[in-house]
């Protein structure tokens, strides 16, 4: 069974934005780290172009801190054609799905949405996705690199197809919805490894099953 999400039944939540949220750190700042538990959410080999990094300097782009009170700050965006491979960033259960909207429907709040419960209170998200473009079902355990679903063109994406992707950590004892704040991860199967992805580069998935 598929649940829906508050991003399927309240469609426009996206302009909710009524809490506010903590910076944890200065805009355009690098955060460094010594190990990380997640790779690129694309199959390893494959490449694609980060077209919005951490920490937007453009106020007008949503992944800045004043944009949508900050709640996307974390986030990336991969360019990708529609139907592109996703695949799970880190081990966890599928506890979310949403795929009921068309490719080129880029209304706000109409976003297509796979959300992945990695169990430490962490949840993954990979948003525009296909139109029924999830090749998992709600209640999956899935490892690192699993094919989840297809990338698509849903919602908020200015007709530009791409995977938003980013990590939330919700308040204790509630599930992630629209309004959750995204926090800092790295990669480690990226050249960038252990700092941010950065926009307007190109960043191919290394084998991270050799990397040690």
């Amino acid at each position: 069974m598929k649940w829906l999400t508050l991003f399927s039944l309240i469609p426009g939540l996206a302009l909710l934005f009524i809490q506010c949220f903590p910076q944890d750190s200065s805009e355009g700042e690098t955060v460094t780290v010594a190990s990380s538990e997640y790779v690129l959410p694309f199959p390893v080999g494959n490449q694609y172009l980060v077209t919005q990094a951490n920490n937007s300097p453009w106020s007008s782009w949503s992944h800045s801190e004043s944009a949508f009170n900050g709640v996307f700050r974390y986030a990336y965006d991969f360019d990708m054609p529609v139907g592109t491979i996703l695949t799970a960033a880190k081990e966890g259960t599928v506890v979310y799905i949403v795929e009921i909207y068309s490719d080129g429907d880029i209304t706000l709040g109409h976003e297509n949405v796979l959300v992945v419960d990695h169990g430490d209170g962490t949840y993954s998200r990979y948003i525009h996705i296909k139109k029924e473009g999830a090749l998992v079902s709600v209640g999956v355990a899935v490892q690192k690199g699993d094919t989840i679903a297809l990338s698509g063109n849903t919602g908020r994406t200015l007709n530009q197809p791409h995977l938003h992707f980013d990590v939330v950590k919700p308040m204790a004892g509630q599930l992630p919805d629209i309004t959750s704040q995204s926090i800092f991860v790295s990669f480690r199967n990226s050249t960038a490894f252990p700092n941010e992805l950065k926009r307007g580069t190109k960043y191919m998935a290394l084998n991270y099953k050799q990397i040690h």
